[in-house]
């Protein structure tokens, strides 16, 4: 979207085919160069003089914001702007406002919540700058803060109406807890990022990007002793049957099995036993069979719906039935009287 970006990658295919240039865009700044013997552009022969350009019009804290902003991934909300620049004396949104005028970022609105983005080359520079003041930790701490916050912000209004608006929110940010996760394991804190992605609660699993999110967490083996262990499995383990591909999800029910006990708190509990034990022992369906008539003999609406649902889950994904089976209309006749 960098019209004089794209002037300059034109002019290099004289010498490097568009696949060589594409290849060669995480060196952007040294690549994208005019050349000074025949450029009439002066201070803008270069992408990075271009940006320095609008870097320097800028004043202090407009050149903080900036800098801090790098560290969001696929876009953000004038909410984590605020978080990202608690500390600056000036109301974020005049911040944004110039950031916005100035090209150095664009905005997307609509009947939702607008939202802010940051072309790649341009968030490239400003990290590089961000870098050079030895500050991105400070801006990736509190980007992770800001993650944190967002999740049980979203997870407290997530009931009843408000449920299908707090997922779409959370899955807009997948982005950016994607890479709050990442930098957290690089930075040798796994137990967080596994704290960050439970704290969705059910809407790890509700919204499938977010449940993505645990597969590396399990898969790397760096979460063996966090504490609630067996739930990240299980998610994952449901992630999978969910998903058009079932690979592994038996040898991961066998983990969960080996150390999950009817005593464990989670709301995954009961459905993932299920799931799992269905996995070991797909001919047998006593389990199956007992969680009916223990749910029809359960006085209260919401425990025999929960326990319907799990006896459904149990069915459904260990099977690999192409269609819900009967039980389903009973399950939903059940949690919509609870």
């Amino acid at each position: 979207g960098i019209p004089l970006a794209i002037e300059l990658a034109a002019a290099t295919c004289r010498v490097l085919s568009p696949e060589q240039i594409l290849e060669r865009l995480d060196q952007r700044f040294q690549l994208l160069r005019g050349d000074a013997r025949t450029s009439a552009r002066g201070r803008h022969e270069t992408l990075r003089s271009a940006i320095d350009w609008s870097y320097e019009s800028l004043d202090d804290r407009q050149r903080s914001l900036f800098r801090r902003l790098s560290v969001f991934n696929g876009g953000f909300t004038i909410e984590a702007a605020e978080h990202v620049a608690s500390d600056l004396d000036e109301p974020t949104i005049f911040l944004l406002t110039d950031l916005v005028d100035r090209s150095l970022l664009t905005v997307a609105g609509g009947p939702g919540r607008s939202r802010y983005f940051m072309l790649e080359t341009i968030r490239a520079y400003a990290r590089e700058r961000s870098s050079e003041l030895d500050e991105i930790d400070t801006w990736v701490d509190r980007h992770i803060g800001w993650c944190h916050r967002h999740v049980a912000d979203m997870t407290a209004v997530s009931t009843g109406a408000s449920e299908a608006s707090a997922i779409d929110r959370i899955v807009a940010e997948t982005d950016n807890l994607r890479a709050a996760i990442s930098r957290l394991r690089r930075l040798g804190r796994s137990d967080e990022a596994a704290d960050l992605v439970l704290g969705l609660e059910d809407l790890a699993y509700a919204a499938n990007p977010i449940a993505e999110l645990i597969q590396p967490l399990v898969e790397d083996g760096t979460v063996e002793g966090h504490p609630a262990r067996r739930r990240l499995l299980g998610i994952e383990l449901i992630r999978r049957s969910t998903a058009d591909g079932t690979e592994g999800r038996a040898e991961l029910a066998e983990q969960l099995v080996a150390g999950l006990s009817p005593d464990d708190p989670g709301s995954l509990r009961i459905p993932v036993m299920l799931i799992a034990n269905a996995l070991r022992q797909p001919d047998d369906t006593t389990s199956l069979e007992e969680l009916a008539v223990q749910a029809h003999a359960e006085p209260d609406p919401a425990e025999r719906a929960r326990l319907l649902v799990a006896a459904l889950l149990g069915t459904f994904f260990a099977r690999d039935l192409p269609k819900p089976p009967e039980q389903v209309n009973e399950a939903i006749a059940a949690a919509e009287a609870a």
